[in-house]
């Protein structure tokens, strides 16, 4: 089995357990999308203070439901609503993109797919990505921070794209669950309605990663 097979088993592991547990606690809770609506809320009080109350943002889906992974839908749909009573913050786009599962490897989404996203929302200050960061082939990249938008990624799990995301500074934030990570190196966790998140930032992303199962 290969890393990016193992990596998919640990994403829909963090999922079930993670998920167990808002049932447990949110009974009234019944759709698998709505349960990961605080992300999302999270998301753009997040993206609000990086812009300091001021600024466009383009939302994008990575749609991994027919894979089994639908989470990430329920979070999109709050942060959109929630930028959208934000006077500061506009919402200057959403896209929503549909991956490839190869033969050999995971879920994927193609470098050119991504990076299309710059030219699409070039007018956008970021790019909050909901599910994808972990199946971006970051190698075929050609991300030029001076003039694309930043991104921001809601949902993803796996660290090794992601770690190479924050190194190149194309990624300024990742907002999810809480990694399996030691605690004298692992970001605060913050609750939202009972819910655990925790925030990965540039400063803190090294230390994260290099404990981090790949």
């Amino acid at each position: 089995m290969n890393q990016r097979n193992i990596s998919i088993i640990l994403i829909l592991v963090i999922i079930g357990s993670l998920t167990a547990i808002i049932y447990r606690h949110h009974p009234i809770r019944k759709s698998a999308t709505s349960i990961w609506v605080p992300f999302g809320q999270f998301a753009a009080t997040e993206v609000s203070n990086l812009l300091q109350g001021h600024g466009k943002v383009a939302a994008v889906l990575f749609d991994t439901r027919k894979f089994g992974m639908q989470g990430q839908v329920g979070a999109f749909d709050a942060f959109k609503q929630a930028i959208q009573s934000n006077h500061g913050v506009t919402l200057a786009g959403e896209t929503i993109l549909q991956p490839v599962k190869p033969d050999k490897g995971g879920i994927q989404f193609p470098g050119q797919q991504v990076q299309a996203l710059a030219q699409r929302h070039a007018g956008a200050d970021l790019i909050v990505c909901f599910g994808g960061a972990p199946f971006v082939d970051v190698a075929k990249l050609d991300w030029d921070k001076s003039r694309n938008p930043r991104l921001v990624s809601v949902l993803s799990f796996t660290a090794e794209q992601m770690r190479d995301l924050f190194t190149r500074q194309i990624l300024i934030r990742s907002i999810a669950p809480p990694q399996p990570t030691p605690a004298e190196v692992a970001p605060a966790i913050h609750e939202v309605s009972g819910l655990p998140i925790q925030v990965i930032t540039p400063e803190n992303a090294a230390a994260v990663f290099a404990t981090t199962p790949q």
